[in-house]
């Protein structure tokens, strides 16, 4: 019993990287309705972005080769319309001239390959097409990994304006001390320096999280508040 239970998860678990992509979940439709905020930036990012469009030209181009190709097979062969003497000479008269002659010429080496051109342009849209679907999955990692690179920017701002408000504090109840002679010097510039550094600190947070928010808005290609 205990051995079939093993086998039946190994099959369960075998079966579970058998399990096709669904490139709707990937990247969700404009139908798609109840969606996270995240699943939302993906699908504007996925509309909006410019190089999207160059992987999906490209699936369009590598499909029209592979028609072209198939039509290729027209190409080898040609026909040729001879005109007789009777024709050009109007006083010509003998039944043995035929007054036009058709000509068919068969290339037989280009027939031959035909079918390996059509098999190569076959690949070239199934390279297109996995380009184009690995361009869904970088979106969508890329898209997620800047926004909760904004949202940890946004935490780590609060914090650093925490900080900065308790070290301003701490620096205007020690000067009101140094004013009265109730601290000395040392303290004084101590507490100056920490306040100074959590200033510091916080601009530089300020700073990242502004960066953090233009680089999502380079995938979404709307302002982070339009989005609802």
């Amino acid at each position: 019993m205990k051995t079939a239970t093993l086998f039946i998860l190994f099959l369960a678990f075998l079966s579970s990287f058998a399990q096709d992509v669904d490139y709707d979940q990937v990247i969700p439709t404009d139908s798609a309705v109840g969606l996270s905020f995240e699943d939302k930036l993906v699908r504007l990012a996925w509309k909006n972005y410019p190089q999207n469009k160059v992987w999906e030209h490209r699936t369009v181009q590598a499909e029209e080769q592979v028609l072209q190709s198939r039509l290729g097979w027209l190409k080898p062969v040609s026909l040729q319309l001879y005109y007789g003497e009777p024709h050009i000479n109007p006083d010509f008269n003998s039944t043995f001239f035929p007054r036009y002659n058709l000509g068919v010429n068969v290339n037989i080496g280009e027939i031959l390959t035909t079918p390996s051109r059509i098999r190569e342009k076959e690949e070239e849209v199934q390279i297109a097409q996995a380009n184009y679907n690995t361009q869904k999955h970088f979106i969508r990692a890329e898209v997620i990994r800047r926004y909760q690179k904004y949202l940890i920017q946004m935490e780590l701002l609060k914090v650093h304006i925490q900080v900065q408000e308790q070290a301003n504090n701490a620096f205007l109840d020690v000067t009101r001390k140094f004013k009265d002679g109730r601290a000395d010097l040392d303290e004084y510039t101590n507490t100056a320096l920490v306040y100074n550094n959590s200033t510091e600190r916080r601009l530089n947070s300020e700073g990242e999280l502004k960066i953090a928010k233009a680089q999502l808005e380079e995938l979404i290609g709307v302002p982070l508040e339009s989005v609802r």
